[in-house]
């Protein structure tokens, strides 16, 4: 969060921002999809600027939500389709990616946005996660000397294709080649190939970078992709009103959980991928068992599936697979902690939602978890265990990351969480939910991104009681 975070008014009110949005141009804000994570994120924002005046709209490549101010270009999935294709052709010359990869995207768009009415007619475009939607050529083309405010969900926008750099810091050393990620291959350098060209699209853009996270923020401040981009940090915005605290016996009897028995949740789009850090959790489960004395906590997953075979002995696990925002209140509501141990994580929304819904959390020390969690008061930090390559992108031994020590402390931060006093964990539940209405509440968000449009296209500043981040 900004310093300013904790002066900021969290009562504020959507009419108090139409001052906000007053004379401001339409804004279009591009996001692959308006899916779960950083689609969801840019829905959320977008619906907020809309409740605060503003003419914006966004544009996806693959449409869920019905409403009518998000439009799926024409052809867009198809686009989505020939890219994936594309790429999967393209990543058939790395013949040994290793375990721990996570995702890499192409710069490269078939989409051509300089033929799309709402970009053609915004004073100001608003980039979200847009992998396999907009290319850096396509960006010049398209958007011209119009402001670009690029939002980074994660780290693809700052290197030359992943989206996790798993600990190599070439991205910051001068440009990526020859990805460690995609390991060694025949045929074009594809991340040197990718990084020329973002490097060379920023240059003739006028990109202001916005980060939802400290960590995030100093990663871009490192490095010369974005060239000469400010970047601020504002946090990703929650739904607090449907993200709030319900009754715990009526989520228990949703999930299927008897009164008495304490709950664990752990909740990602692909709960075994490696960057979501269940291998530390996994052992660290295994730790807690040997030390907990009566029934186990219930295991209750979400978001994807975990194989029989990976789950961990003797927890009785529960598992949901993907849910909407209204069973995912319920599953915060239901669980005793909610456990999100990403070693490389923008912000972490499953800890803002769990939060808003006054459920204790915890994260890993060292990812953008560390602006969501105030270790002690709103819930717990672990000792981060490290990353699978070294800054030269040399691969580090997976035992020195799946340690005893932090196995020991992701182990210690749940049991903390588990065994809190009533009136302890009382207390934390209700300074979990006060920072989020104070943190991520969607009328201060907006209040935030329409400051920094109207600082960006020259416009006079309104005060609205609201410190803008820096």
């Amino acid at each position: 969060m900004c310093e300013s975070t904790r002066q900021c008014r969290s009562n504020l009110t959507f009419e108090q921002l139409h001052a906000l949005s007053r004379g401001l141009p339409p804004v279009c804000l591009l996001a692959t999809s308006d899916g779960s994570g950083a689609g969801g994120a840019a829905l959320n924002l977008l619906t907020a600027l809309r409740s605060a005046g503003l003419d914006a709209e966004l544009l996806v490549m693959a449409k869920n939500a019905a409403r009518g101010f998000v439009h799926e270009i024409p052809l867009g999935r198809k686009w989505l389709t020939v890219a994936a294709i594309l790429k999967k052709a393209r990543l058939k010359a790395h013949a040994a990616i290793p375990p721990w990869f996570e995702l890499f995207s192409l710069a490269d768009s078939p989409a051509r946005l300089e033929t799309l009415p709402q970009v053609r007619h915004a004073g100001l475009v608003h980039l979200h996660w847009v992998a396999g939607f907009v290319g850096p050529r396509d960006a010049v083309r398209a958007f011209g000397d119009k402001p670009v405010v690029w939002t980074l969900h994660d780290m693809n926008p700052l290197t030359g294709g992943c989206h996790c750099t798993a600990g190599c810091e070439r991205y910051k050393a001068g440009g990526c080649s020859h990805c460690p990620q995609l390991g060694p291959g025949d045929g074009p350098d594809l991340a040197a190939g990718n990084f020329a060209a973002k490097v060379a699209a920023c240059s003739r853009l006028n990109v202001t970078a916005v980060s939802p996270s400290r960590w995030l923020a100093q990663c871009a401040r490192e490095i010369h992709i974005l060239g000469n981009a400010r970047c601020v940090v504002i946090p990703n915005c929650i739904d607090t009103a449907l993200y709030r605290p319900v009754r715990s016996d009526w989520a228990r009897a949703f999930c299927g959980i008897k009164p008495g028995r304490k709950v664990i949740a752990f909740g990602a789009s692909g709960l075994n991928r490696y960057n979501k850090g269940f291998a530390v959790l996994k052992e660290a489960l295994r730790l807690l068992a040997r030390q907990w004395s009566g029934a186990l906590p219930v295991l209750l997953l979400f978001g994807g599936e975990l194989p029989e075979a990976e789950r961990p002995e003797g927890y009785a696990v529960v598992s949901f697979g993907r849910l909407g925002p209204s069973e995912l209140v319920q599953v915060y509501a239901c669980a005793d902690v909610v456990v999100a141990p990403s070693f490389q994580d923008v912000g972490p929304l499953v800890l803002q939602e769990a939060q808003a819904c006054a459920t204790l959390t915890v994260g890993m020390s060292r990812t953008g978890a560390e602006d969501i969690i105030e270790e002690g008061k709103t819930g717990f930090l672990a000792e981060h265990p490290g990353l699978p390559l070294a800054p030269s992108g040399k691969p580090r031994e997976i035992s020195n990351i799946v340690n005893a020590a932090s196995v020991r402390s992701l182990a210690k931060k749940i049991q903390d969480a588990l065994l809190l006093p009533k009136a302890a964990h009382d207390a934390m539940r209700h300074a979990a939910r006060r920072h989020a209405l104070a943190s991520f509440a969607p009328a201060l968000m907006a209040a935030r991104y329409l400051t920094l449009y109207r600082e960006l296209l020259g416009l006079p500043a309104v005060d609205v009681g609201v410190t803008p981040c820096r």
